[in-house]
């Protein structure tokens, strides 16, 4: 939920009139869905533009002629004034910005399916690596018996990277854990300085 949040509010960094009660919800199902699913790290402007472009074709399709507008937004339309919270609106509207979001942002890259490494894949690591920390963020690379280590994305699942042997590294356990403690404080640093800004 925080990530979802946190990409939401990478994306609408200020004030947005695009973003209104019966939207707020379909879109934080878009936006969960996309980091469940695509490396959308860096992507905060073209999400943007894609939701306000989006906004403004539906906008624009309601002052037409009823003989003149677009089938699907008239649809949308309608699942934005009654029953918004019930689950095949919210379904429906979902699927209808995501259908439009790839249609706009066409190069978004699939996370991989496999995010685990698999027990073969783990032995290869763990002999490639001399059975040692590779990250050395806590320790100075020190050995690790096979009951007591982790395998490790070099470049992490959740920005693209594949779960193969060729992006996996032992882990000793300390560094895994401040691992995630180096990125809350990069995290916390860049929120302070947009708050700043």
């Amino acid at each position: 939920m925080r990530k979802t949040l946190d990409l939401m509010r990478d994306v609408f960094p200020n004030k947005s009139p695009f973003l209104e009660k019966y939207n707020a919800v379909a879109l934080y199902l878009v936006f969960s869905h996309l980091i469940e699913n695509f490396h959308v790290a860096g992507r905060a402007v073209e999400l943007r533009s894609w939701f306000e472009s989006f906004e403004k074709r539906r906008l624009e399709d309601r002052e037409k002629e009823e003989d003149q507008r677009d089938s699907a937004l008239v649809r949308y339309q309608e699942r934005t004034s009654h029953a918004t919270d019930g689950v095949d609106s919210l379904r429906f509207r979902m699927e209808m910005l995501l259908e439009s979001l790839h249609d706009t942002v066409t190069d978004l890259k699939p996370l991989d399916p496999q995010r685990a490494f698999t027990e073969a894949q783990r032995k290869v690591i763990w002999l490639r690596d001399d059975k040692r920390c590779q990250v050395k963020t806590h320790c100075g690379g020190m050995e690790c018996d096979w009951d007591n280590w982790h395998a490790d994305h070099k470049t992490p699942w959740s920005k693209g990277g594949t779960t193969t042997v060729a992006n996996g590294q032992v882990c000793c356990p300390s560094c895994n854990l401040s691992k995630g403690a180096i990125e809350q404080a990069r995290v916390a640093r860049t929120t302070e300085g947009a708050t700043a800004a």
